[in-house]
């Protein structure tokens, strides 16, 4: 049997059978820059999952901080239920980078770059981390605005649930917008082949209507370049937990 971890490094993930690919094991990466960047990158991830014996997959903003992924939703969501029984979940982040334009139907492809996390998905119940998660998630859309917005009140705290799934069995899997292989005759064909670059931007920001005038767009906004890294200072920020009501 091979050792799958005959050579980790600190800045590696541990090889599993799960995380091997069945095809093209040459794009698959499992260090951990790789894996933040894509995840950094990326605002929407799909949390697999079965429930009551059925599969289902759900979209859902998250942030990582440091090797965990928050999540976040309602109390009496799926989400609460599945972290309160730590559930075997797949997390996946992919973005699209373009369209590989083939001289034959079955060589078309896209570029890409995805993570897989595979883990136990487990319901935050310590409240200052629950405060943390909420605020990375808010700093992943945009740095700074955990400290422009109002905080949640006990009530809107209560109502929500926050969950994690820890970064330790993963992998990174990157496509390039190199053709694939083809059949040399393909090139007599008069077909044309080449690659389209495809990348997710923001459009022009709108102001609430009910917004008082004296009341600026903040630089992050304008121009919105997200989502971001969340950064230490951010964190180090973090309001406490609204108070418990008083027994």
């Amino acid at each position: 049997m091979v050792d799958l971890n005959s050579e980790i490094l600190e800045d590696t993930y541990a090889v599993t059978p799960r995380t091997v690919p069945i095809r093209y094991r040459e794009r698959v990466r499992y260090d951990r820059d790789a894996v933040h960047g894509v995840l950094d990158a990326g605002l929407v991830a799909n949390v697999a999952f079965v429930l009551d014996g059925a599969p289902s997959a759900l979209p859902a903003v998250y942030a990582r901080l440091g090797e965990t992924l928050y999540l976040h939703g309602s109390r009496a969501g799926r989400f609460a239920r599945l972290g309160a029984e730590q559930a075997d979940v797949c997390v996946t982040v992919t973005h699209l980078d373009g369209l590989v334009f083939a001289r034959a139907w079955l060589i078309h492809s896209v570029a890409y770059r995805s993570v897989v996390v595979h883990g136990k998905i487990r319901l935050v119940t310590d409240d200052e981390e629950r405060m943390t998660g909420l605020a990375a998630i808010l700093e992943h859309v945009a740095t700074g605005r955990s400290a422009q917005a109002r905080p949640p009140t006990r009530q809107e705290f209560a109502s929500v649930a926050v969950v994690a799934v820890d970064l330790e069995e993963v992998s990174c899997k990157i496509r390039r917008e190199e053709q694939s292989k083809f059949e040399p005759a393909d090139l007599q064909g008069g077909c044309w082949a080449g690659f389209v670059p495809l990348r997710q931007v923001a459009l022009e920001a709108r102001s609430a209507p009910d917004l008082p005038a004296e009341v600026t767009m903040p630089p992050i906004v304008d121009g919105y370049r997200g989502p971001f890294p969340v950064t230490d200072e951010a964190m180090s920020t973090v309001p406490a937990p609204p108070a418990r009501p008083a027994n």
